[in-house]
């Protein structure tokens, strides 16, 4: 065969591959354009839907910590004697500039709310007081609030006391203090968030609506037969939860929409359909380019087997000058060096050269072609030691320097070289590369993780992360100044669960076996003591769990946030609801609830306890001799006396004018019980022996499970034998299975 129709041949079968080539990477750009876009669209409906159930969370999140607010007050007004007493109007001011409250009402059970000023308006057609005075818990739809007409909502709960609804509590919220919990920041700030009714009326707009919708989502335009909303209203109609395409004429929109679990709100979490076409037209366009890039690639390796093989005859003789051609043309400088003291140099390229800012000749005569003659003196000492230590362990020497240029120029240095033995001469063949940008880089990284620190050293917050199968805990930097040190969490050193308190450690403990057996999130509250501190600091612990690619769970990321001051505050009005405000005991509506709760004990079996219902002898006459004033000092004393005799966990409470209740879990027999009431009057006589009249009491006595199970029915029955200890005399206490067998005998 001829040579001309050989080339011809090579020349055609290079062709032919490079368009079967061509064919098959174009075929692969559009299976890839198809299936990426597919996945591009799935991937953004889950994120959409986890958008719009984080927001919906956060929203009732929001919800229930203005409700608990709402119920703490709720208590403390229903035990006011008048729920429109001047001390409930204070109570609701204080509360409503503490909790960002526009407005606090107490409306009355017929729907009447009274201003200061001596008007009255009626609520009593108004939906969500209706609802929380038959239910419980309500919010209003989206209202037109009187200060300056902003949005807002109305959320109400029952003022109840011994099972009676007294009246209604509403508080008024602007629509900014919900807005932030059903704010997403997805796909660079382009997506939104709507909360709606079922029926379209818009309840929660976007910061900054970019739809344009303000009172009905269903007036959106669709496109041309109006019908891309039907799905979303259907699904809505029977509560369902989805993700849906609507059509639009500037450009459709994905949409997830999510229940919200109240009033039949729906969270929407929406993002243009043009977002989701330039993330998928930049992707192609990678693709396209990458594409490219292996095309050329192909050509030109194509190309240069062609040159190889015209270059066969003349590869040997023009080796050494090929070689030196690619190493001038290396981005930055190949070196050869001999391996004495000062590295000197054998070979530089032209490369190394024009970083340097040397001629050859101006090279030699600054530097004497050694190596550590160009590094700045204050780091030769370090370089030399690390040649030494790298040639005695190893065949490769990896160093970084400084040198300066000839213009003056600061330059890092990255120097990487192989050890080669040419006779009994040891060279380093290498090549440096002009580092100065990374080091920049670093020092930018190196400044924001300071800046990263700083920030968290100055605010209350602490970052943690639980490794779950090390049970290794590692944190940021206030939790050293918090727990002094890291550690486990379940064996050896406990470092978070030692210094939380006795009474939330199990909550806490719990937490974190949740977490560890697959929950995705979860929050506990505690009390935690650092080392230093002289008393305990809520905190509150809100943490996430990461999953290993087999679904198991690994890791917990987590945050420490001190709540001491909002929790304070809650104790705090809790505490004034359910105390005497004379004596500081139980009141009698807490009392009861107490007593009802002990007595019912767990899984439905009683618990074994006494009650023991406390009365003062002739308590009138002492008014009526003495004044109300020396009354009231009887029952300071009467209170004190009770709470030096009975312990912590005992429940003792004021349920009348001189009458006390008082509920002993766990007492281990009738000789102990008649023990402590026996003690219990003496002292009461001993602490009025300075008085100007005797004071004595009565005491009656039941037992569970012996004369009742439920607390209506042993009140009953403490009370009838308080009655007895009376008709037998005063100052003196009875059982009463005691009236119950005199009376059989008396019957007999």
């Amino acid at each position: 065969m001829p040579r001309w129709l050989r080339a011809v041949g090579r020349v055609f079968m290079n062709v032919f591959v490079l368009l079967l080539f061509g064919c098959g990477l174009a075929l692969s750009l559009w299976d890839f354009s198809v299936s990426s876009r597919h996945d591009a669209r799935d991937t953004l409906y889950m994120y959409l839907r986890q958008a719009a159930e984080q927001c919906a969370t956060s929203f009732l999140s929001q919800l229930e910590e203005k409700f608990t607010t709402l119920e703490i007050l709720a208590d403390a007004v229903a035990v006011q004697p008048d729920i429109l007493s001047p001390q409930s109007l204070e109570l609701a001011r204080i509360a409503a500039r503490q909790q960002s409250i526009l407005r606090i009402n107490i409306v009355t059970a017929t729907g009447d709310v009274y201003g200061s000023d001596g008007s009255r308006i009626s609520i009593a057609d108004r939906p969500h007081f209706i609802q929380a005075l038959r239910v419980g818990r309500s919010v209003s739809n989206l209202l037109t609030l009187r200060a300056g007409g902003v949005p807002g909502f109305a959320m109400a709960v029952p003022i109840r006391l011994d099972g009676k609804t007294r009246g209604v509590l509403t508080g008024t919220y602007s629509v900014d203090a919900f807005n932030r919990a059903v704010t997403i920041n997805a796909f660079g700030g382009k997506g939104y968030i709507y909360v709606i009714e079922r029926d379209g009326g818009v309840v929660l707009n976007p910061l900054r609506p970019p739809l344009g919708v303000r009172g009905n989502f269903f007036e959106l335009s669709t496109g041309e037969d109006g019908r891309g909303l039907e799905p979303l209203r259907k699904g809505m109609a029977v509560g369902e939860t989805g993700a849906l395409h609507i059509p639009g004429a500037d450009g459709g929109l994905y949409l997830s929409y999510v229940p919200v679990g109240i009033n039949g709100w729906y969270v929407l979490a929406i993002i243009p359909e043009n977002e989701l076409d330039r993330q998928f037209a930049t992707t192609k366009e990678r693709a396209f380019i990458l594409s490219g890039k292996l095309a050329l690639l192909l050509i030109g390796l194509f190309a240069y087997i062609y040159r190889i093989r015209r270059r066969d005859a003349r590869h040997l003789a023009s080796k050494h000058r090929e070689l030196r051609a690619l190493t001038d043309n290396v981005i930055g400088g190949v070196l050869k060096s001999d391996t004495d003291v000062d590295f000197t140099l054998d070979y530089m390229s032209s490369g190394y050269l024009d970083l340097m800012g040397y001629t050859r000749e101006a090279f030699a005569e600054r530097f004497q072609d050694k190596l550590l003659n160009t590094i700045l003196e204050e780091d030769r000492d370090k370089v030399r030691e690390g040649i030494r230590t790298q040639i005695l362990y190893g065949d490769t020497i990896e160093l970084e320097y400084r040198s300066l240029t000839r213009e003056g120029r600061l330059v890092w240095f990255y120097y990487k070289g192989r050890l080669v033995r040419d006779g009994d001469r040891l060279w380093c063949y290498a090549i440096a590369f002009d580092a100065t940008g990374q080091h920049a880089l670093m020092e930018r990284e190196k400044l924001a993780n300071e800046r990263y620190r700083f920030i968290m050293d100055q605010h209350a917050i602490i970052i943690f992360e639980w490794d779950i199968r090390e049970d290794r805990l590692s944190a940021s930097a206030r939790w050293l100044e918090l727990l002094g040190k890291e550690g486990c969490l379940f064996r050896g050193d406990a470092a978070l669960i030692t210094h939380v308190h006795p009474d939330d450690r199990p909550g806490v403990e719990d937490l974190f076996h949740r977490l560890a057996g697959g929950q995705d999130k979860g929050v506990s509250e505690a009390r935690i003591t650092s080392p230093d501190a002289h008393r305990a600091v809520w905190y509150r612990i809100e943490a996430s769990t990461l999953f290993g690619q087999s679904g198991e769970p690994v890791r917990v990321m987590g945050l420490l946030i001190d709540i001491d001051m909002q929790k304070t505050l809650e104790l705090s009005l809790r505490d004034r609801a359910e105390r005497d405000s004379a004596t500081g005991l139980y009141n009698k509506a807490t009392a009861r609830r107490l007593a009802e709760r002990l007595i019912a004990g767990k899984d439905g079996e009683p618990h074994a306890c006494a009650l023991l219902l406390l009365d003062l002898d002739d308590f009138k006459s002492v008014n009526d001799t003495l004044g109300h004033a020396a009354g009231d000092t009887v029952i300071v004393r009467i209170a004190a006396v009770l709470q030096r005799n009975f312990r912590h966990s005992d429940i003792v409470g004021r349920i009348g004018g001189d009458e006390f209740m008082v509920c002993v879990p766990d007492l281990s027999s009738r000789r102990e019980i008649a023990g402590k009431a026996a003690a219990l009057l003496r002292e009461i006589e001993h602490a009025f022996v300075d008085f100007e009249m005797d004071v004595s009491a009565s005491i009656g006595i039941a037992l569970v499970p012996g004369d009742d199970a439920a607390f209506a029915g042993l009140y009953r029955k403490a009370d009838e034998a308080l009655y007895h200890s009376k008709h037998r005399g005063k100052n003196r206490f009875s059982f009463y299975d005691e009236i119950r067998f005199s009376r059989f005998d008396n019957h007999s």
